[in-house]
């Protein structure tokens, strides 16, 4: 690839391919989903906060929402990771199929022909079901270390900087947590479509809505949007501890820093449930909502450039202490 093609190719992946997520089913930034969440954030503002209709649409739109400092940082961020992903993801993504079907033929090696064999109408609804759930898992996993790990924590405190949000706040996140969020959900994918090909030795056929995994598709269409927003919308009390509701993802964001640390999910709170690090929304009332990092902050200005530099001064410092100790 000459230069040329280099940087055509870099225009295409890292920039026009993040803004096509706007019209990409498979995104949740995708606009359908967020005129959905838009409406359910209108119902909620007229029906249960009481507000009229014109001023639901003026907290919806506020300029500090969607034009504040913080939210210039979030797309400042999401077209910086998205040339990265162009650079250091993508190329790798095509070989998913590839390792998972050496993963299968491992598998046939070390524990032989499998006695069950499973129907391509058993795998087109089962294999959508534990891809969900297995990548789901993944993704808590991979946000308890980000928080519990010391030197990861200093690369999540970008997504955690944030102090007002929108929906494109999902993306802001230092390119290392990009790689590794992506890494992620490539092994989980490679792992469990490596597991349905051992037991099913045939092309992979999804249950899917648009293209979309079917439970993906649901999360998108329920107000995915809004866990990054100042939209309050709860689930009750009970369901709270099966699916992961847009307040509780907002008190992840509570910049005094007690349920920061808690609320790791993504589209299920069952692992938080399980693994004691569940709050519910009628723990942090309204008022006392209010986002950003709690604790020892960025080592930098809370923009774009200390954004991208401030994780390598937290680690640096953190060796020093460890050899100084």
């Amino acid at each position: 690839m000459n230069m040329v093609e280099s940087i055509e190719y870099l225009f295409r992946e890292g920039i026009v391919g993040p803004v096509s997520y706007l019209f990409d089913p498979g995104r949740r930034i995708a606009w359908v989903y967020l005129l959905i969440s838009g409406i359910l954030a209108c119902i909620w503002y007229m029906y249960v906060l009481k507000f009229s209709f014109r001023n639901s649409i003026r907290e919806i739109f506020k300029k500090e929402y969607w034009w504040s400092r913080s939210a210039k940082t979030d797309y400042s961020l999401f077209l910086i990771c998205g040339v990265c992903k162009a650079i250091f993801v993508i190329p790798f993504l095509v070989s998913g199929n590839m390792l998972a079907y050496l993963l299968s033929m491992k598998m046939t090696s070390w524990l032989g022909t499998p006695s069950i064999h499973l129907s391509a109408y058993v795998v087109m609804y089962l294999y959508p079901i534990v891809l969900f759930l297995v990548k789901d898992f993944s993704i808590y996993v991979t946000h308890y270390l980000l928080h519990r790990n010391r030197y990861l924590w200093e690369f999540h405190k970008v997504h955690h900087s944030a102090d007002t949000m929108n929906p494109f706040t999902l993306y802001r996140m230092h390119p290392i947590e990009m790689i590794l969020q992506n890494l992620q959900g490539f092994l989980a994918f490679v792992l469990v479509t490596g597991v349905f090909y051992y037991c099913n030795n045939t092309v992979l056929v999804r249950a899917t809505i648009l293209g979309v995994n079917a439970f993906s598709f649901v999360f998108f269409v329920a107000g995915a949007n809004l866990r990054h927003s100042h939209v309050p919308l709860r689930y009750p009390k009970l369901l709270e501890h099966v699916f992961m509701s847009p307040y509780q993802h907002q008190m992840h964001h509570d910049k005094k820093g007690k349920f920061c640390h808690s609320n790791y999910g993504s589209r299920l709170a069952l692992w938080d449930f399980m693994f004691g690090t569940l709050h519910t929304s009628d723990e942090l009332p309204l008022e006392k909502r209010q986002f950003g990092l709690p604790g020892k902050g960025l080592y930098s200005a809370n923009n774009l450039w200390g954004n991208l530099i401030s994780p390598f001064w937290g680690c640096l410092k953190l060796i020093k202490r460890q050899f100084s100790a």
